[in-house]
């Protein structure tokens, strides 16, 4: 069950609806059977709803488990002398957005990109000149040789959207793609931040959350 799944199911449930207090409790039966019917159609945003699990080690079974959201930072070198067409494209769209206050739209590796004025990060240490988004994928590069994990000069961020619909693989090759066409090459790259999605198919959250609602829970212990 997703993230997004798991929000929807809450809301299909309403968990805050005061159930109805006749005196044969058909009210309490009756939005409690809507409840489960509202659940079982919100279930399984990406894998199908078939069959209750019995166990919990079949449930992780048939989960899935994929990043949420990507960032990482690195270092690259430059392996071409010369500046290439791309570079100069992106320096002078930089200089544009600079001066003009505003985004400038560039393509890159096939994708319509923007580059932001200000670049991004701040400080002489963590200050990046280039800051290029596409969509909910965000580079920042620098083309400063002396760096270091301390004084890096790449940065990649990744987010849920973009993580669910291309896939953190492949949306880094199109990356390193990029930095070919600049004439860059990573050398060194660490994670900074990674969030995990989990999708458990066959999970009633009534089961889980029920529980709950009905306990009163105190960290002191009351």
């Amino acid at each position: 069950m997703s993230r997004k799944g798991f929000r929807e199911e809450k809301l299909c449930a309403d968990p805050e609806r005061p159930l109805a207090d006749d005196a044969g409790g058909a009210g309490e039966r009756s939005h409690a059977a809507a409840a489960n019917a509202a659940v079982e159609a919100c279930l399984g945003n990406t894998l199908h709803h078939t069959r209750h699990v019995e166990t919990f080690e079949e449930l992780l079974e048939k989960s899935s488990v994929h990043p949420d959201c990507y960032e990482s930072g690195g270092v690259h070198r430059q392996i071409q002398d010369e500046e290439t067409p791309l570079r100069t494209e992106l320096i002078r769209a930089c200089d544009l957005a600079n001066q003009f206050k505003v985004t400038m739209p560039i393509t890159m590796n096939g994708y319509r990109c923007l580059v932001h004025p200000g670049g991004m990060g701040k400080g002489r240490q963590t200050h990046l000149r280039y800051r290029i988004t596409c969509g909910e994928v965000t580079l920042g590069l620098d083309f400063r040789t002396e760096a270091t994990r301390r004084l890096h000069n790449f940065s990649l961020t990744i987010t849920g959207k973009a993580c669910l619909l291309r896939g953190v693989t492949e949306i880094r090759q199109w990356v390193f793609e990029i930095l070919t066409e600049l004439g860059l090459e990573l050398t060194d790259e660490w994670i900074r931040r990674l969030d995990i999605c989990i999708d458990l198919p066959e999970l009633d959250p009534l089961e889980l959350l029920t529980p709950m609602r009905r306990e009163s829970v105190s960290l002191d212990g009351e």
